[in-house]
């Protein structure tokens, strides 16, 4: 949900602000409670087709750039005719650099989820995360940061998250230490960039490839198996799942789960990243305000970029770890010389294979037989 279309930072990777869409500045600048009033009646429509949860990912933009008593008002609207009829969860993904005690205290109210976006230590994340005066945000994030520690510490609300953009250049053990040891984080999420076949740089492969091993090896070594990477607790589970479990049973739950964008106006789209790529995919026709799910996933637009999602690539067909991956990532596989644009595998195809080869080896390490993962990665049943 885009709480605002507007951001205080200018982060130069942005596709949302830099990715060649400029639709979010032509839209209101932040969700009011009117569109709130508009998700809840949305929600209300769907739950006649067995909808018994919804997390709704406060998002921007900036989401902190609403004011504080209109984030109140905005969640208590959403939350207060929904209690008794559907689970509501919120998650919050910010920049961290404007958070204060009071924005706290609304974290707390709410039991919102907070995650924060930091690439590193302060001479990597201030390359790119920057202000719009060219300077760094690593010392306002950081105290945003310990601002939700001590919260979380008080018993007063989640621990965060956070998350990072990987850039192969950078030591991913440096950014691992700073994240785990001196932030404190157990939750890390690390993106790939949001490369295309029009962006990628093929010599820097073997970087990501490097980057990506090295990142495992931090994990591995750390004594604190209560830390996840999300993307190697994903790939671990894939890899540990039967062929019927994962691509069976794990297609069935995969089906009950939709990701939609819901903008400041109420429109509603595919998964945000793919703006910048297919952004006539958010023209959908489809608003809270007179549509329920079944609309959504019954919308042409819609269906067919969850139908990529869910199609493996033909180039993919007969690769070894074809149901593990799944061809990546579906913005990573996009081509503007392509008439369907998703029918190639991820640009990050290669690393993405030595990670899953590196995880393959750290599990039989660690007991599980080589039988069992044969079986597994091999007996494939798409």
């Amino acid at each position: 949900m885009k709480v605002t279309e507007r951001c205080n930072i200018a982060c130069t990777y942005c596709y949302y602000f830099f990715g060649g869409d400029d639709s979010p500045l032509k839209r209101k600048p932040v969700f009011t409670t009117q569109k709130a009033s508009d998700l809840v009646t949305f929600i209300e429509r769907s739950l006649k087709y067995g909808l018994k949860s919804v997390r709704v990912i406060l998002h921007g933009g900036e989401p902190l750039l609403l004011k504080k008593h209109a984030f109140d008002n905005l969640l208590e609207s959403i939350t207060l005719p929904l209690k008794d009829k559907v689970k509501i969860e919120f998650t919050l993904q910010t920049n961290a650099t404007i958070i204060d005690d009071d924005w706290v205290e609304l974290f707390v109210k709410h039991q919102i989820f907070v995650g924060v976006s930091i690439d590193g230590p302060a001479d990597y994340n201030d390359l790119y995360r920057i202000d719009f005066s060219g300077k760094g945000t690593h010392s306002k994030v950081v105290r945003g940061i310990n601002k939700l520690f001590d919260a979380y510490e008080r018993g007063l609300m989640p621990k965060p998250g956070m998350i990072a953009v990987i850039n192969p250049k950078f030591s991913a053990k440096r950014i691992y230490l700073h994240l785990t040891q001196e932030l404190g984080f157990d939750s890390l999420h690390f993106l790939l960039p949001d490369h295309t076949y029009d962006t990628i740089n093929p010599s820097e492969l073997d970087l990501y490839t490097s980057y990506l091993i090295e990142l495992v090896d931090c994990w591995a070594a750390d004594t604190n198996r209560n830390r996840k990477i999300r993307f190697i607790d994903e790939a671990i589970n894939r890899i540990l799942s039967t062929p019927f479990q994962r691509d069976v049973i794990g297609k069935y739950i995969n089906s009950k789960k939709l990701i939609i964008t819901v903008d400041s106006d109420g429109a509603i789209g595919p998964e945000d990243t793919l703006r910048s790529v297919i952004p006539a995919a958010f023209e959908t026709g489809v608003n809270i305000s007179n549509s329920d799910s079944l609309d959504v996933v019954t919308n042409k637009i819609i269906s067919s970029v969850l139908k990529e999602a869910i199609d493996i690539p033909e180039s993919c067909v007969g690769c070894d770890w074809v149901s593990i991956c799944r061809g990546g990532n579906l913005k990573n596989r996009f081509s503007s010389l392509d008439p369907v644009p998703f029918k190639r595998k991820s640009v990050f195809c290669e690393p993405l294979k030595e990670l899953y080869i590196t995880l393959t080896a750290y599990l039989n390490g660690s007991g599980v037989t080589e039988e069992r993962l044969l079986y597994n990665i091999n007996e494939n049943t798409l």
